[in-house]
């Protein structure tokens, strides 16, 4: 389980990032609009998610929405690799122990303990797959090009910059996703005897876990 754990994880989470980014885009694009102290942000031009694609379309190019892409593909490589991989060792240790694997407070504290130890250490990759995507792309860098470039900008300080509401986010989101997921899924396998297959994990349990977490984070 644990090696399975961190490569399922990683696959998942890179699988569902690649289909979901232009919404993420969209999403960073909303946020940082309007700004008064960085002269380049001042406009706001989008309205929605929706009409935020469209323009990114029209006036910076078909590719524009996928700005980034690479960056959030390798921050999912490694944070949701280490985000799943440590709940679910966790989870299997504490069972092994003779703990119970349907702790609510354990789960919580574990999910909880996982999202900000990976966002702490993949922060210089979410720092730069938000500024990819918070302006226009004029030319293609690599991750070590990129990197370079923030740490002689900024040196560390610069790479881990919002390392801390990065990890009240991470642990706010993974305090209450994993455990939803957890509980839903065992909730239909044991009482409503559904069958631990696709549909059960995919369709039902994602979006349920998925819209419990995105009520609870969003404040």
């Amino acid at each position: 389980m644990p090696l399975e754990a961190f490569l399922y994880g990683g696959i998942s989470a890179v699988f569902a990032e690649l289909v979901s980014f232009p919404f993420d885009t969209s999403k960073v694009r909303l946020q940082v609009q309007g700004q008064v102290t960085d002269a380049s942000l001042t406009d706001v031009k989008y309205r929605g998610s929706i009409h935020t694609l469209r323009v990114l379309a029209v006036e910076e190019g078909l590719k524009a929405p996928f700005n980034g892409v690479r960056f959030a593909a390798f921050r999912q490589a490694t944070y949701g690799t280490l985000r799943f991989g440590m709940f679910f060792s966790g989870k299997s240790w504490w069972k092994s122990k003779g703990g119970s694997d349907k702790d609510l407070h354990f789960l919580v504290a574990l999910g909880t303990s996982a999202g900000v130890v990976s966002s702490v250490i993949t922060t210089p990759i979410d720092r730069m797959k938000v500024l990819s995507q918070s302006t226009a792309q004029t030319k293609k860098r690599t991750i070590f090009k990129t990197l370079s470039s923030i740490y002689r900008k900024g040196g560390l300080n610069g790479l881990y910059q919002g390392k801390f509401a990065n990890a009240k986010r991470a642990a706010v989101v993974n305090g209450v996703e994993i455990p939803c997921y957890v509980f839903f899924k065992d909730f239909l396998t044991e009482t409503v005897k559904l069958s631990d297959d696709f549909s059960t994990q995919f369709i039902l349990c994602s979006f349920h876990f998925s819209s419990w977490h995105c009520i609870f984070t969003t404040f």
